[in-house]
């Protein structure tokens, strides 16, 4: 990992809310020095402010009685937004615990009357930022025959006439993109006795920043309705950065007049669901021959030769590898980490190669055992799982986050993984041959392996002093988990099928601290059993978190006498002060905790030196979210703005993302980037990679 030059001396500040009216609003000013993301106001809580009214404009009390053409109230949405865990194998897991606040909005029969709306007004005066954007979703709930319903929630925007500043003259509608075919598409989701379709989309407001504007949520269902329709809006937040971001086609990124759009933008109702251009232009698709479920962790970046004489680039993911069995239709598929390796693209980085040229380079093995870059052939695993049910490693390894040091006169790769264990507490069940046909679930742990001398494909788990592993039989010296959560295997109780533990590790070395930082996924199970008892203070929400560990520097670079030393990894734990404690097992605070309606997961982290701070993509209920840190303080995290959101808004279509910079590295970077991430076009089946070149500037 290249060593970081520390950024100019600045005030530290934290993040202040603008708290948007008509009256006031004020910015930090060292925002503008920070590129901060700043939040601005949140439309679903103050839905009591908002002027509510029905498609003949006759006034609608919030949270009164109906009125004749709709009603509009207060609701909550079991589960969160849009699940409130990451799902296993594409099932959704709702914790009836977790509660998100929604605007329920329910229609009467239309019977062909026109304007069948139900409205709310906001004032709103908008900060002075680069970027504003208004981010969206909502559920559309299926009528009584199972139809698709046909409503529409959509934004309009509203400016004060210049002759006339006491009206508004509309600026423009917002609406989801391609709505009528994504209607059609949309997953249906059934919670209790609920049958909706969840939908998301970004609008942007750059154009109207400093000004004030009339934004009203509309709620609209067609003339020919017959039947009542419901409704909710979920999210309809207001958020701003002091920056911008682009998602371009990688040969059009110094056009500035090009960019993919985030969002339909329709003049008027004439052309109410027609419109073109959509956020899922630009994207290159990256297709492996006899892989499956790909990457399955952040695409990882290191380079090292290759135990020959040439530098290069190697890349590492997780996924599956197809092995035809004895019947020719019946397929087993074995998971573990695979490596590309730009060994005939030495002028590249996984930055600039083209994504039709990714296939060649994925490292394979052939019949006489040799390992080489190829198109076609059996990938070759660098880290497989040990397949020993009593073993910490049985069943998935996923190398989520790497890096090279130099010791001595050679380098070498460290990767971090994210570890499953598919085998309850004593191995009595399994996640692929159930004994009850119904269980799906894991326990999670995060592992530490580093590659031999100048070699970016021999990788060998890494032992500390005291290390030991129980084979069935007895405990034998070998590699622990360098990461373990507090709540032990044993006490995990799976009541939702969840991958429940530490994961999704991201490595990233501080400029100037002389420590390693990583950040983590975290969860807990919300009813755990044997005993266990109630959580420790002070370790937030039972939902995926993000955490903190650390090791020091000279830990890590130092191979010679790592084996010696005792697990150097430490959590970073809040309880009425900072305590960092024992990695294997110690308490957790996490640093970035959302409230009940957001989960996050699958954190990757970068050092951004135009910015200078940390950038963390991951993943949440709607889509990729995006924080900066206030300068390197890795311990204080603004809001979040979404930006990449789920095409049908459909949770985990997009997953474990990773920005791979100009330098080629995916922990440091500075204004432009390559997004790899998977992707899972339905509902079921396997996903796998793709990219899209995204811009960030105005900083």
């Amino acid at each position: 990992m290249r060593n970081i030059a520390p950024p100019p001396a600045k005030t530290a500040f934290k993040i202040t809310m603008i708290l948007c009216s008509i009256l006031s609003v004020a910015i930090p000013a060292s925002a503008q020095t920070d590129h901060r993301i700043v939040f601005i106001k949140n439309l679903i809580q103050d839905a009591a402010e908002a002027q509510w009214t029905d498609g003949a404009s006759h006034p609608l009390n919030f949270n009164g009685l109906s009125g004749p053409y709709g009603t509009v109230k207060r609701g909550q949405k079991i589960g969160g937004i849009n699940g409130s865990e990451p799902p296993v194998r594409g099932k959704l897991i709702f914790n009836d615990n977790v509660l998100a606040d929604s605007i329920d909005i329910e229609f009467m029969p239309t019977f062909g009357r026109l304007n069948s709306q139900v409205r709310g007004k906001y004032l709103v005066l908008l900060p002075k930022l680069t970027r504003i954007q208004l981010e969206l979703s909502y559920d559309l709930f299926l009528g009584s025959d199972s139809e698709r319903s046909t409503a529409d929630f959509y934004v309009e925007v509203y400016g004060r006439d210049e002759k006339e500043p006491n009206s508004w003259v509309k600026k423009e509608e917002i609406h989801k993109e391609n709505i009528e075919e994504v209607r059609k598409l949309a997953t249906i989701n059934t919670v209790g006795e609920e049958n909706y379709c969840h939908f998301v989309y970004v609008a942007v407001l750059s154009q109207y920043a400093g000004k004030e504007i009339r934004l009203d949520l509309v709620s609209n269902v067609p003339a020919d309705a017959l039947a009542e329709y419901k409704g909710r809006w979920l999210t309809a937040r207001l958020v701003g950065s002091t920056f911008d971001y682009r998602f371009v086609p990688f040969e059009s990124k110094n056009d500035p007049t090009v960019s993919a759009k985030t969002s339909n933008r329709i003049p008027s109702p004439a052309n109410l669901l027609q419109g073109t251009g959509t956020i899922y232009e630009a994207t290159d698709s990256i297709n492996l021959t006899s892989v499956r479920f790909y990457p399955d962790e952040s695409l990882s970046t290191a380079k090292i030769k290759g135990g020959d004489s040439t530098e290069r680039w190697f890349g590492y993911l997780s996924g599956t590898m197809a092995i035809d069995g004895a019947d020719a239709v019946a397929k087993q598929y074995v998971w573990g980490e695979m490596a590309f390796d730009l060994k005939n693209y030495t002028n590249y980085s996984f930055y600039s190669i083209l994504a039709d040229n990714l296939n060649s380079t994925l490292l394979r093995v052939d019949a006489l055992a040799n390992i080489a870059p190829a198109a076609s052939g059996t990938p070759y695993l660098v880290a497989k799982p040990s397949s020993n049910p009593y073993r910490w490693d049985n069943s998935y390894i996923g190398f989520n986050s790497s890096f090279t040091t130099t010791s001595g006169a050679n380098k070498y790769v460290h990767a971090f993984a994210h570890v499953e264990d598919w085998y309850q507490y004593p191995p009595n069940y399994n996640e692929v041959a159930p004994t009850d046909g119904n269980r799906d679930w894991a326990y999670i742990r995060i592992g530490y392996w580093r590659s031999s001398a100048n070699h970016g494909y021999d990788f060998h788990a890494q032992k500390a002093s005291g290390d030991s592993v129980w084979n069935g039989s007895s405990f034998v010296s070998e590699a622990s988990p360098i990461i373990e959560c507090f709540m032990p295997e044993w006490a995990m109780t799976y009541d939702n099928q969840q991958v429940l533990g530490t994961g999704n590790p991201s490595v990233v070395k501080h400029p100037t601290s002389g420590y390693y930082y990583m950040f983590y996924a975290r969860q807990l199970d919300n009813n755990p059993g044997n005993g266990y008892g109630n959580y420790p203070p002070n370790v937030g929400h039972n939902w995926n978190v993000i955490c903190l560990a650390r090791a020091a520097t000279n830990d890590i670079d130092d191979i010679s006498g790592y084996e010696n030393r005792t697990n150097p990894w430490t959590n970073y734990y809040n309880n009425n002060g900072v305590t960092w404690t024992n990695g294997r097992g110690g308490e957790s605070t996490p640093i970035i905790d959302e409230p009940s309606n957001d989960y996050r997961s699958q954190p990757k982290v970068h050092y951004n030196a135009k910015f200078n701070c940390f950038m963390m993509i991951c993943r949440g209920p709607d889509g990729f979210y995006i924080y900066t840190s206030n300068g390197t303080d890795v311990m204080d995290w603004g809001t979040y703005q979404l930006l990449l959101y789920d095409y049908s808004g459909d949770i985990q279509y997009y997953n474990y993302p990773s920005l791979i910079s100009s330098s080629g590295e995916d922990n440091y970077g500075n204004d432009d980037f390559q997004l790899y991430y998977a992707y899972r076009p339905s509902s079921g089946g396997s996903h796998s990679m793709v990219r899209r070149y995204i811009e960030f500037s105005g900083y």
